[in-house]
């Protein structure tokens, strides 16, 4: 494949030629057909910049996905598009530097992260602190991580007493826990606590106020995306809540990680949205339609930054690195040395 450079986004006809591989079909790999899509909605938006900004935000996150995949030895992931992928990702890096008014690529992470992420709320840390919060060991994380086919999401059963890797089919009942939590009420039955973080990797277990375990014990307390519980039935993402109280998402939160869903090949129409008080809102498809708007990331971004400010005041806010804190866009160190799996975002900005 010929070396190919974009000066901006490349039309989806350019794009498809240029990221074209013999012999491979482009619809096993569902993170590529997502890039497709979302350069087909990016030029059909070419009217409304704040559409356009938010599907360069959902590309960010698509392409890092797509080459970690690769790295990460995803077999559906050709290598041959490895080329095209980084110099789109260059193209999405440039624009979004436009789009958010800033000239280094730090810059841009942060202002990603503002825009994007979800961060521990005032009454989280007072939990964590007073509890105080146990995280889960790597091997609990591991377990507890989804993994999509055919729009289906499978997890290693952590609820058995095995130590098989085997994964099956997602059931959100395992999760189950009857609490009481004020205003919000109990947990909807059969659902489960869940985060994603913002590197798009999606946790779900048992989330347990005795045993001191909270949404901030996946990551100790860390950024995320999105944080709520679950409905999941033999593998079919059937509902979603918003009610974390350790992070308090928002509207945008939400539709980052139905985005998300969108690019695991997982269908939205099927998924209930409910309250932080469990209320019906209404179906997720329907939902991403009416609030996937660059004025409602604004208004999340500024409720987000002062749901930070009041927690910065509150005990065990200057003591979330005894939890191995880690809230960038990258993936974890490895004792110091180079990234276990490379970052797109590292590899564009070092060229």
């Amino acid at each position: 494949m010929a070396h190919v450079t974009y000066a901006d986004i490349p039309s989806l006809t350019l794009w498809m030629r240029d990221s074209s591989v013999a012999f491979a079909t482009r619809k096993q790999d569902i993170i590529l057909t997502r890039v497709d899509r979302l350069l087909e909605d990016y030029h059909r938006a070419e009217l409304d910049p704040g559409r356009q900004s938010l599907i360069l935000c959902d590309l960010f996150l698509t392409i890092d996905c797509w080459v970690k995949s690769l790295h990460a030895r995803n077999a559906n992931c050709e290598k041959g598009r490895y080329n095209a992928m980084m110099n789109l990702f260059g193209a999405v890096v440039k624009q979004l530097k436009l789009a958010f008014v800033v000239h280094s690529d730090v810059e841009l992470s942060n202002a990603l992260k503002e825009f994007l992420g979800l961060g521990m709320s005032a009454g989280g840390h007072v939990t964590d602190q007073s509890s105080p919060l146990k995280p889960f060991s790597d091997d609990e994380r591991a377990r507890a991580r989804l993994w999509f086919k055919d729009g289906l999401a499978y997890q290693v059963p952590w609820w058995e007493n095995s130590r098989s890797l085997k994964k099956q089919l997602a059931s959100s009942y395992h999760g189950y826990i009857e609490m009481k939590r004020g205003e919000m009420g109990g947990q909807s039955p059969s659902y489960c606590g869940f985060v994603m973080t913002l590197d798009r990797e999606i946790y779900m277990r048992k989330q347990d106020r005795d045993a001191h375990q909270f949404h901030s014990s996946y990551n100790g307390g860390a950024r995320v995306i999105m944080a709520g519980t679950m409905l999941v039935r033999s593998g079919r993402i059937l509902g979603i809540r918003t009610d974390s109280g350790h992070y308090k998402p928002g509207v945008h939160n939400l539709n980052t990680f139905l985005w998300a869903l969108l690019m695991f090949g997982v269908e939205l129409s099927p998924i209930s949205i409910l309250d932080h008080k469990g209320d019906y809102v209404t179906s997720a498809d329907k939902f991403l339609a009416d609030n996937n708007k660059w004025s409602r990331y604004l208004d999340g971004r500024e409720n987000e930054i002062k749901k930070l400010g009041e927690a910065q005041g509150q005990a065990g806010f200057q003591n979330r690195a005894q939890f191995g804190k880690r809230d960038d866009l990258q993936a974890p160190a490895n004792d110091g040395k180079k990234s276990l799996i490379d970052n797109p975002y590292e590899e564009a900005s070092a060229s």
